[in-house]
């Protein structure tokens, strides 16, 4: 490892866990939204991973609780598939806001991001 590869790594934000269940209930109420505006839903599990998929012509979000990491994929009709820190339309901060939130929190900041960006996501 060298001088530069320990720099980098202290640049890197830091995923704090959050052990405070998030009910199912929960993600689907805060999601409701896609599905009144004609996207479909799926839910699955496997274990302890739950994945919540909503999808519309182009677009698609995938929002997965895997035991207490909460992680969001999503995909537009303006970009592929990408993680919710590391897509266009997030703006300077979010990343590091996000890394340090609660579960609950990441959720509302997924779906308030949606909203933001409604035209882009297809919403009427």
């Amino acid at each position: 490892m060298g001088f530069f590869d320990l720099f980098r790594r202290s640049k890197k934000g830091k995923y704090i866990v959050d052990k405070t269940e998030v009910k199912n209930e929960y993600i689907e109420n805060r999601f409701q939204f896609l599905v009144d505006c004609g996207y479909d839903y799926m839910y699955y599990q496997k274990n302890a991973e739950r994945e919540f998929v909503y999808s519309l012509n182009d677009c698609r979000v995938d929002v997965i609780l895997d035991g207490d990491v909460f992680d969001c994929i999503i995909k537009t009709k303006d970009f592929g598939r990408a993680n919710i820190t590391q897509n266009p339309l997030v703006v300077e901060g979010f990343k590091e806001q996000f890394y340090k939130a609660t579960n609950v929190q990441r959720v509302d900041m997924v779906v308030n991001l949606i909203h933001e960006n409604a035209d882009v996501f297809c919403i009427k």
